[in-house]
């Protein structure tokens, strides 16, 4: 009777640890799935965040280099010859001749432009010797139509030796001034210790304060 009631007893112990087992690793269960969860919407959570970091780092970049263009852009507008200071434009032009050893002649055959169609680029190179007739070469670069900001048109003659010729070109096209040359046209004779003439035209690149004609 004794024994019986002892094993009555293991079995009940048995049981109820079984039981106990079952409930705690349903538990463990539910509370495993309770920190993945949660452990996903933490990882959402701090991907977004990350990302509005990455954003708000972006934009800090985008102002700067913003203010450097508005600053740039400042710069620009200072540099456009305005009809108060626009003879200094002529006269660097006469002292770039100078310093290259060439005379030079200075036309505006029209008024300022504005929004205007961009016409072709011409290059004209032309050479003859003595008793020879002068042979010629054309080139021609077409550009797209754009409307282009407010410009004078000029055209200078340049007369004096080949390497005057082209020091005065460089200087011209990598001078502080915003020009765009539409056609250029060299003639030089049978001999380059003669002197050849060199032909631009162009448009300067002016500010909005000049008057405007249609």
């Amino acid at each position: 009777m004794a024994k019986k009631f002892t094993e009555i007893k293991i079995w009940r112990f048995t049981l109820n640890l079984l039981v106990l087992s079952l409930v705690f690793g349903g538990v463990m269960v539910v509370f495993g799935f309770l920190i993945k969860s949660q452990a996903q919407v933490i990882g959402k959570q701090q991907a977004e965040l990350t990302a509005l970091q990455k954003k708000e780092k972006n934009l800090r970049e985008l102002q700067k280099e913003y203010q450097k263009i508005e600053e740039e852009a400042q710069k620009i507008l200072t540099i456009l010859p305005t009809p108060d200071n626009f003879l200094q434009f002529v006269n660097y032009l006469e002292e770039k001749a100078s310093e290259n050893g060439v005379a030079i002649a200075l036309e505006f055959p029209e008024k300022t432009t504005s929004q205007k169609q961009t016409p072709a680029s011409t290059t004209n190179v032309s050479a003859g010797t003595a008793g020879q007739s002068s042979k010629s070469q054309t080139t021609s670069t077409s550009k797209t139509s754009s409307p282009q900001p407010q410009t004078v048109n000029f055209t200078v003659t340049v007369t004096g030796p080949y390497t005057g010729l082209l020091g005065f070109w460089k200087t011209l096209e990598g001078g502080p001034y915003f020009v765009t040359l539409t056609k250029v046209n060299l003639q030089l004779p049978g001999s380059f210790d003669l002197d050849g003439e060199l032909k631009l035209e162009g448009e300067l690149y002016v500010d909005q304060s000049f008057p405007t004609t249609a």
